[in-house]
């Protein structure tokens, strides 16, 4: 093992393998990923599956997105399958108060953001 890195990982999780293919991704050689038991193994595997873009944070869903578009490349540079497989998420109103008090502008504005991001929208 290295004695001497630029850049020091902690966490094979789906954070720190994250951050070591960007910045290999941007050049940078001298990167070590330190982790005490088997990739993801940790808390990253119980959020397995749960990528989706439908979020109330913008951000969280163009993040959501492009890890969607992430796990289509790393496939296509790998050749190997990560396994990942797009299900689809939906906003469900529990009683017509919900719909009265609102919500439905919210929804539909959420959609239209979705839609903007490149996510396949139905309203019903």
């Amino acid at each position: 093992m290295e004695k001497n890195a630029k850049v020091v990982i902690i966490g094979g999780g789906v954070v720190g393998c994250s951050i070591l293919y960007h910045l290999s991704k941007f050049g940078l050689k001298d990167c070590i990923l330190l982790e005490r038991n088997e990739l993801t193994s940790g808390s990253s595997w119980h959020a397995a599956g749960n990528v989706h873009v439908i979020s109330s944070d913008p951000n969280i869903s163009r993040m959501m997105a492009y890890t969607i578009g992430l796990y289509k490349e790393i496939e296509k540079e790998s050749g190997h399958s990560v396994g990942f497989k797009p299900s689809g998420g939906f906003y469900l109103a529990s009683n017509d108060v919900w719909i009265l008090n609102g919500n439905q502008k919210d929804v539909i504005e959420k959609a239209i953001q979705r839609k903007k991001l490149g996510t396949k929208i139905y309203l019903a």
